[in-house]
């Protein structure tokens, strides 16, 4: 492995290294859009799957009721995606807002 100056690694270091990439999992990604759809896919002109940080996903909403809502079934959520996965690798949901 190749460390440059600051002891930071190259882009491919890191993309090679463990299949992950700042700590996500690529693998997950697929399934993580998938179950949104499944669960979610119904509420979508109000909130939708924006990404996804470490163990955070990240979902955009249309207003401040539809970000409301979403902290408000934070936990429901991450249960409901995190059993998709063998690792419960969710651990929080972040909300950004339209404007």
């Amino acid at each position: 492995m190749n460390k440059k100056r600051g002891g930071m690694k190259s882009l491919a270091d890191i993309v090679s290294s463990r299949g992950s990439f700042f700590g996500i999992n690529f693998s997950n990604l697929p399934i993580l859009a998938a179950a949104w759809e499944r669960e979610y896919g119904g509420l979508s002109k109000h909130f939708t799957l924006e990404g996804i940080e470490k163990s955070s996903v990240i979902v955009k909403a249309s207003g401040s009721c539809a970000a409301n809502e979403i902290k408000i079934r934070k936990n429901e959520i991450i249960r409901t995606l995190n059993k998709y996965f063998k690792n419960k690798w969710i651990k929080d949901v972040k909300v950004v807002c339209k404007i």
